[in-house]
């Protein structure tokens, strides 16, 4: 039986996903010349939506024997778990900022 190696689980490159993302951005700025904030976050969330249909979809594979290599499936399952996880702290740093910059005018 075949064990996994947690050593060889891919890194996401960081580097790589932080240069497509603001080519992205840059790309979709505004006639003014600033990002579109919302556009921003809706590329985000596309993309972690996107993560996450393809590991359901590995893991459905998995299930029916399309795929036999559990650990492509498991590091697609935890790329999608931790954007998902990094997407929601975004989402409360977000929040958080809200709530204080609206007890500044109080």
């Amino acid at each position: 039986m075949n064990e996994i190696n947690p050593s060889n689980i891919s890194k996401i490159d960081v580097k790589k996903l932080y240069e497509s993302k603001k080519n992205e951005i840059l790309k979709n700025q505004s006639a003014s010349g600033s990002p579109g904030f919302k556009n921003m976050l809706d590329g985000y969330m596309k993309d972690v939506n996107d993560l996450q249909v393809k590991a359901d979809e590995k893991i459905e594979k998995l299930a029916t024997g399309e795929i036999k290599d559990i650990h492509e499936v498991m590091v697609a399952a935890t790329e999608a778990d931790t954007s998902f996880k990094i997407m929601m702290e975004m989402r409360n740093k977000l929040m958080s900022a809200y709530k204080e910059i609206s007890k500044m005018g109080q």
